[in-house]
């Protein structure tokens, strides 16, 4: 036993990774006497990280050096350095020129600093650190001309991520032969340009929104995966993008404001997407979604924008949220949904539908013989949130016709959800199946009701957990018992069986 307690112990005083959080400065001694043994005993540093937590009432920056210069000449591969905000919080000058200057930097391939100072103090001719392949610079303070100088010195960087950076008014990345991997949030008014980087295949970029364009992108033919957030781009910009990127395979657009003169954004081309989503951006501004190899689509809409969307092949889950207001919402409205939907060859994952002041809102019947016996969409799971009441039939109709759904989740008030009750599970014979052209195609129809005491986190939890109450545990059967129950604002389950599915 003696034996393994000194085996253990010697390992644990020799672990090469260490991490410490500090939140009093009374712990700071005992940080200290550790990195003094590791000196001392020249014992291997392959990881460094240090947040210190608490406000600075001493000046802790001999100490910071001091552990860096340790942890340096130790061969520390990965350094962390991360200061709290605090009511006095004071930012540690980090010595980047000794970081990167030493000799012992030499084995140093990852840097994250957070909440520092750098000072522009480096000499492009002396300075290279060939070794460095992550940098992550957090909320760190620094101007152009030392942030040009640190990348030109780290040449073979591989991974580089910025985010809110102060004092910088450009972010430039050029001739950069090895980087892979590029995530940008812009801070202020902030231009970025990212050009002749022919290795660059991942790029994340954060805008600010209501901001004209601040972003340049120029020769990165390899770029496999876009994702663009909170940016006002042009539509000649973001053509140029897609067309230039041969080998772009994800393309992620969120809260993007497309400028184009008043005509929409036709998204058409390329070959080689696979991934397409597109949430909260202009609306209407997408066009017309033309990817021939896509095979993931999710689309999260705003306003009663519906695009149009050419026949693919899906080959993995794909979304679509839409929410829809009273002015627009008419059966010409889901006679796009339904042609939107019919255009995938396989089921969609999921859809969800909001309609918002639609009280009172009137639905003109189908009466169109060539969109009755049109192609059938496939939807797996239909979420439908209705916040007033409104036609009930009229609703019911148009959105078992559009999505014709496998799983539809309702949630609205106890009047709509009684009135889908009574039609969905209402005998064939029924008189309002005289508008229900949905009605021929459906075989089998079960309801469930959510249990609010559990709560549910899939399909399969939600349907376990209703079977485990008492008249919960029953699928709802009987009209007039699942009314008698019913609470405002349920959730009420239906699986539907359809014929054409």
């Amino acid at each position: 036993m003696s034996i393994v307690s000194e085996t253990w112990l010697r390992a644990w005083f020799t672990h090469p990774y260490l991490e410490f959080a500090i939140y009093s400065p009374q712990h700071m001694k005992g940080v200290d006497l550790i990195l003094e043994r590791y000196r001392d005993s020249k014992i291997s540093i392959h990881m460094f990280k240090f947040l210190k937590g608490f406000d600075k009432y001493y000046d802790f920056d001999p100490l910071y050096d001091k552990w860096l210069a340790i942890a340096l000449y130790n061969g520390v591969k990965h350094l962390e350095f991360a200061q709290a905000k605090m009511p006095s919080f004071s930012p540690y000058t980090f010595p980047i020129y000794n970081v990167l200057l030493s000799g012992a930097a030499k084995s140093l391939t990852e840097l994250v600093l957070e909440n520092c100072h750098l000072l522009s103090s480096l000499s492009t001719t002396t300075i290279k650190c060939h070794s460095l392949e992550k940098l992550t610079l957090y909320e760190v303070t620094l101007d152009d001309n030392m942030f040009h100088t640190l990348i030109i010195s780290c040449p073979f960087i591989v991974n580089f991520k910025i985010e809110y950076c102060i004092g910088l008014t450009r972010i430039e990345l050029r001739n950069l032969q090895k980087i892979k991997s590029v995530y940008i949030a812009t801070k202020s008014d902030q231009r970025v340009s990212i050009q002749n980087t022919p290795t660059l295949e991942y790029l994340t970029y954060i805008g600010l929104p209501d901001h004209s364009s601040m972003l340049d992108i120029f020769k990165c033919p390899n770029v496999k995966y876009i994702k663009l957030v909170g940016e006002t781009l042009s539509h000649r910009f973001l053509e140029h993008l897609i067309s230039t990127s041969q080998f772009l395979e994800s393309l992620i657009l969120h809260h993007v404001l497309l400028l184009g003169s008043g005509r929409l954004f036709n998204i058409c081309g390329s070959q080689s997407l696979k991934l397409l989503k597109i949430s909260g951006c202009t609306a209407g501004s997408i066009g017309e979604i033309d990817v021939p190899n896509l095979a993931t689509l999710e689309y999260f809409g705003r306003g009663d924008h519906i695009p149009k969307l050419k026949s693919f092949q899906l080959k993995h889950s794909s979304r679509l949220c839409l929410s829809c207001s009273s002015h627009n919402l008419n059966y010409g409205w889901f006679c796009k949904l339904r042609e939107f939907l019919s255009k995938s060859t396989t089921s969609w994952s999921q859809v969800s539908l909001q309609f918002n002041g639609c009280g009172g809102t009137q639905l003109q019947q189908l009466h169109h013989p060539q969109l009755l016996h049109s192609t059938c969409p496939q939807v797996d799971d239909l979420d439908r949130e209705i916040e007033d009441s409104t036609d009930c039939l009229a609703f019911m109709n148009a959105l078992l016709w559009s999505c014709h759904p496998r799983k539809f989740r309702l949630h609205s008030t106890i009047e709509m959800i009684t009135c889908f009750i009574d039609h969905l599970m209402s005998s064939p014979d029924d008189s309002c199946n005289s508008t229900c052209h949905w009605r021929s195609q459906l075989k089998q129809v079960k309801a469930y009701r959510y249990d609010w005491q559990r709560g549910f986190n899939s399909l399969t939890q939600m349907i376990g957990r209703w079977r485990q109450f008492k008249w919960k545990s029953e699928e709802i059967t009987s009209r007039e018992v699942a009314k008698a129950n019913l609470w405002e604002g349920d959730y009420i389950l239906f699986l539907l069986d359809w014929s054409c599915h």
